[in-house]
């Protein structure tokens, strides 16, 4: 799976999915800086990409259509590095499976 890490998160987490055995790039190196909403879906929706988001609004996009990006959608609030990394370690996995499965919207909390 190919993971597009949005701008609201660290691109130390692209590393953290890589860890994982995936592709992940952060948002920065494929796009400029100031990309809205609607580029980051067209991006996530030219190959198979998983946009990693804490923005709701890929969440309501992934429910209003049926084509596009998967979304994983991690619910925490603003926090330190090394706490998102503690956060998202042990939940990855199971996040992974059910993307795996298909579910076009995950919601990590």
């Amino acid at each position: 799976m190919r993971f597009l890490i949005d701008a609201h998160l660290p691109p130390m987490l692209a590393e953290i999915f890589r860890n994982h055995g995936q592709d992940a790039v952060h948002l920065f190196d494929v796009a400029p800086r100031e990309a809205d909403d609607r580029l980051i879906w067209k991006l996530g929706s030219e190959c198979p990409t998983v946009i990693v988001t804490k923005d709701e609004d890929f969440a309501a996009l992934a429910k209003l259509f049926e084509t596009g990006p998967q979304v994983l959608w991690l619910r925490i609030g603003n926090c330190s590095k090394s706490y998102l990394r503690t956060w998202v370690e042990p939940r990855l996995p199971l996040a992974l499976e059910l993307l795996k499965k298909g579910e076009r919207l995950v919601i990590v909390i």
